[in-house]
């Protein structure tokens, strides 16, 4: 849950997996991302480097954005691996299906929050 959200703030937060080597210059992850304008992102993140998995921020119905300036709104996201196929839920409605590599999603998994976000997780469980 995002709280205090501002009408249109183009910041995001949302989960990583593929975790590895986080403390230091060589970290590796992917990351999904929603943010208050409707939209979501994929990246991919080498060390300095990102790649977008998503073609940039997409649009989708799925991504509640909020009623008012300064309220909150929840958006529930799913991560799912299967092999080399990466399926992405917000709010239960999938937004987007990826064929990557089974080592880029092995790892560690966790919350990614942007800049001047406030952010309530509610619950956060892995399922092996």
């Amino acid at each position: 849950t995002e709280v205090g959200a501002p009408m249109g703030h183009r910041e995001g937060f949302g989960l990583f997996i593929g975790g590895q080597h986080l403390g230091g210059d060589e970290q590796r992850y992917v990351y999904f991302l929603v943010r208050g304008d409707g939209r979501y992102l994929v990246k991919k993140r080498d060390g300095d480097a990102t790649v977008e998995l998503s073609s940039g921020w997409q649009s989708s119905e799925a991504v509640r954005v909020p009623t008012g300036d300064g309220g909150q709104v929840t958006n529930e996201l799913a991560v799912e691996v299967d092999g080399g196929q990466l399926r992405l839920f917000c709010n239960g409605e999938p937004v987007a299906e990826l064929l990557i590599g089974e080592t880029v999603v092995s790892g560690q998994v966790g919350i990614r929050v942007n800049h001047n976000l406030h952010v309530r997780v509610g619950d956060l469980s892995i399922d092996r």
